[in-house]
């Protein structure tokens, strides 16, 4: 049930740079998107993210022309290294589509926040650093710019025009891959994964699903 109400959450998830300054999340929302957070298993133990209540617009005082400043968010922080940016990756898209669950909308930031502010809100160990952030809120009813990338995001091409393969169970898993990057991700590829189901076998840990979320692509 859980492993369905993720996928689905993918194709209703969106960048939303337009927030709503005038509606903030209840305390009950917070409480059960902390509570998903929490139920979430982190392939790596040196990765984590940390739900912000209050004060969270600090960390975008300098890009307020970027995205409208908003007072709760996502700040996921683990060590500057391949492999917990993978596993970031893989716990960050599962918080961001728990928080698509609630309707709470949300925006992967890497390079567009102050880091220096992030850094004043959370507790960091010596090896840790936020790799990125994301606000939390309700999206601006109307909003031009996030309709604007809404229609790119939907106009994608079909799956079934750049993936060559044999096995009619990784389509579903591509299809997630294809809508879930951001509305700005313009890659163009045509790639042949007919041995991906094999690698999937011989990493017992990894379903089809957990191999979508263990994909580097959330921190692009």
């Amino acid at each position: 049930m859980e492993t369905r109400l993720l996928y689905n959450s993918i194709f209703q998830r969106y960048s939303c740079r337009d927030f709503a300054s005038d509606l903030s999340l209840s305390q009950n929302t917070l409480t059960s998107l902390e509570k998903r957070i929490s139920s979430i298993k982190p392939l790596l133990p040196s990765v984590r993210t940390v739900l912000v209540k209050e004060g969270f617009s600090r960390s975008l005082n300098n890009y307020s022309h970027h995205i409208t400043p908003v007072d709760q968010g996502l700040i996921f922080i683990g060590k500057n290294d391949a492999n917990s940016h993978i596993a970031l990756g893989h716990m960050g898209e599962k918080a961001i589509l728990w928080a698509t669950t609630l309707d709470i909308a949300t925006c992967w930031l890497k390079g567009t926040f102050d880091l220096e502010e992030a850094n004043q809100l959370v507790k960091l160990s010596a090896e840790e650093k936020i790799l990125a952030v994301s606000p939390l809120g309700r999206e601006k009813k109307n909003s031009k710019r996030d309709k604007h990338l809404l229609d790119r995001q939907k106009s994608r091409k079909p799956v079934k025009d750049f993936l060559q393969s044999d096995d009619p169970a990784l389509y579903p898993l591509f299809e997630a891959i294809r809508f879930a990057p951001s509305a700005n991700n313009l890659s163009l590829c045509k790639k042949s994964f007919t041995g991906l189901r094999d690698f999937c076998r011989s990493n017992k840990c990894l379903s089809l699903f957990e191999l979508f979320f263990s994909l580097p692509r959330g921190l692009t």
